[in-house]
């Protein structure tokens, strides 16, 4: 609304541009529209200069002498393309001009409504506010005529009428508040509409820029090709001539002959130089015009975002000060000071909730600050309570016991209250015997895990003699050596092309893989068995196992291994089956009482709630019945004052 004023009072301060030429950023849409239309008429000025060959003749004068002088076709084939190229990018800037000329005149329509809109929206509510006011002065003039009676039955008749007066003006209130909420949504789809609208010729723009570029490029491609093609024939030619010459002139004089054809192939590759220079700027300037062309339409895209959250902002400020101007000459005195209130409290919660998200970024932050150092210590306690597990075995069995005896005991407590409970229903409200049911739950003993193998395992451990990591790398070098039986012979061979280091790594985890060991702990148990089979067997030589024994040593341990991955399996069957019994006892508990007990307790449950639903009707109704001994005491007292 500001732009259009001032846009207004300059056109009849300066008349259409102000004194001056008309610019492209300019705040009115309609100079844009000229000095746009101004710098196409420029254009096609600049064109017909060229065509007649007043503007541009030293810089054509000058690529022509670039050019040798012995290559005419070239020339033309030269002059052609640069008129073609120009031609192009001419029809480029008329299309992208024609875009921009076009989307300038839907704004200037859509302006033109919202103003031709806001106007009849304002003499509506100028219409309404004269009538509020006429309408105040007949309620004025009511409350003067009830003052002015006696009876309270008169002056009861005079508040009801104030009342259906009031109802009336607060439903044409709403009328009217419901309209603008109408035109206001018909706006937002009108704004959505011309958003996708906008996008779409975006779209086509940036489509028609793609197709010129590509055109653009081929033209190019084309006229390069054709100036090479010239070219070629006419080195060839002259080529030909040349030769002709040579020939003719080297039975007389030989070695100026030879002089001739060493100049010949100066030229020549003096000619392919040039060729290789004009492709090398070619290629510069094709550079260069994307590079500005890509410019010019990230600058457009700038533009078009900023014009849209311009009017954004419009819409908002405007739709903001109507709300205003609506409010302001609706209510009274008395609602305003109760708004001001209301906007106090509000501006308080405000800054509450302020003050919260605040505190909840702070917390979030510091929040994921311990997170990551609590990762860090978890990571790293990980890597400890590895090796401390077994330790913690026998005391998670113990404190499984004391949890189980608890939980036993708990669920004992709740059964006798619940039986309690029961008792209590049947003895003092129903006036029933009370048999006690029978306990379908066994008593069992308390749980004992077997540590034998368990201590067993520890007691191996600590017997376990200390392996050196030369020794232990000796071993595993040994296994990768001579356990490569177990190996695929493809896999090996694709191994050989790997680093020697990296060779040993992936063979020892294949190896690993085919005996079945998952754990480092059970790698270290094939080490130390190593160890131990050269202790028994009293080898005096330096290596540790001889490498045709390396076999036998391998069946041992697998033989070993295979029983221990047994005796784990059927411990954990053994688990399995004690913690089937125990769900089936939990089970038998939860089902101690039978379901028609529960029947008995939701039919008191109901007839209670029935009881209590008539006291709250009771309640309500004593409640409403004071409200209305206060109105009517209220009422007297409104009586003696007037």
């Amino acid at each position: 609304k500001h732009t259009t004023e001032n846009a207004a009072q300059r056109e009849e301060r300066e008349g259409p541009f102000g004194g001056s030429a008309p610019s492209l950023e300019s705040e009115s849409p309609q100079e844009r529209i000229a000095a746009r239309r101004l710098r196409i008429a420029a254009r096609k000025e600049a064109e017909k200069r060229l065509e007649l060959g007043i503007g541009a003749q030293p810089q054509v004068e000058k690529k022509e002498e670039e050019l040798p002088a012995a290559f005419p076709e070239t020339r033309k084939q030269w002059k052609q393309s640069q008129k073609k190229m120009l031609e192009e990018i001419d029809m480029y800037k008329e299309t992208i001009s024609s875009f921009q000329v076009e989307s300038d005149a839907r704004l200037l329509i859509r302006s033109s409504e919202i103003l031709e809109a806001q106007r009849l929206r304002e003499e509506k509510l100028e219409i309404l506010a004269k009538s509020d006011l006429e309408d105040l002065k007949l309620m004025e003039e009511k409350c003067a005529e009830a003052t002015a009676k006696n009876t309270p039955q008169e002056l009861f008749e005079a508040l009801e009428d104030l009342k259906q007066l009031g109802a009336e003006k607060i439903e044409v209130r709403k009328k009217v508040i419901e309209d603008l909420l109408g035109e206001i949504r018909e706006a937002d789809l009108s704004y959505e509409t011309e958003l996708k609208r906008d996008a779409e010729q975006i779209y086509l723009m940036v489509q028609k820029k793609q197709e010129l570029k590509s055109s653009f490029k081929e033209l190019q491609r084309k006229e390069l090709d054709q100036i090479q093609s010239s070219l070629l024939d006419e080195e060839k030619a002259f080529l030909s001539s040349s030769y002709e010459k040579w020939e003719q002139k080297r039975k007389e004089i030989p070695y100026k002959q030879q002089e001739q054809f060493l100049e010949m192939m100066k030229q020549k590759e003096e000619h392919e130089d040039q060729l290789d220079e004009l492709k090398v700027k070619k290629i510069n300037e094709f550079t260069r015009m994307k590079s500005t062309l890509e410019t010019q339409a990230d600058l457009l895209q700038l533009k078009l975002e900023k014009a849209k959250a311009a009017k954004f902002l419009n819409d908002e400020k405007l739709d903001f000060s109507r709300q205003v101007v609506g409010f302001c000459e609706m209510e009274k005195s008395q609602i305003k000071s109760k708004q001001k209130r209301k906007l106090i409290k509000l501006y308080d919660t405000l800054k509450d909730l302020k003050a919260k998200c605040t505190q909840a970024n702070k917390q979030s932050l510091e929040g994921k600050k311990a997170l990551t150092d609590a990762n860090k210590q978890a990571s790293q306690k990980y890597r400890d309570m590895q090796k401390r597990s077994r330790d913690f075995a026998a005391n998670a069995a113990k404190t499984h016991q004391e949890m189980r005896q608890m939980l036993e005991e708990e669920a004992m407590d709740l059964i006798q209250r619940a039986l309690s409970l029961d008792q209590q229903i049947q003895a003092h409200i129903i006036d029933l015997d009370w048999v006690p049911p029978p306990m379908p739950f066994k008593a069992r003993s308390p749980y004992q895990p077997q540590q034998t193998e368990a201590a067993e395992s520890s007691t191996s451990k600590s017997a376990r003699t200390a392996v050196d990591p030369e020794s232990e790398q000796r071993v595993l070098q040994l296994l990768c050596e001579e356990a490569s039986f177990l190996l695929d012979p493809d896999l090996l061979q694709l191994l050989s092309c790997m680093p020697k280091q990296e060779q040993t790594f992936i063979k020892l985890e294949l190896i690993c893989f085919a005996l079945g060991i998952e754990k480092i702990e059970d790698l270290h148990g094939l080490v130390e068995f190593f160890v131990e089979y050269k202790q028994r067997e009293k080898m005096g030589s330096s290596d540790i196992v001889r490498p045709d024994q390396v076999v036998k040593v391998l069946k041992a341990f697998t033989a070993q291994y295979s029983k221990r991955r047994q005796v784990s399996r059927s411990e954990d069957a053994v688990t399995r089956g004690r913690s089937a019994d125990d769900s089936g006892d939990w089970e038998s508990t939860a089902s101690i009482l039978p379901e028609s007990k529960f029947r008995i307790w939701d039919i008191l449950e109901d007839a209670l709630k029935q009881y209590l639903s008539v006291l709250t009707v009771r309640f309500q109704t004593l409640a409403e019945t004071r409200q209305l001994k206060q109105e009517i005491t209220k009422l007297r007292a409104l009586l003696q004052t007037y």
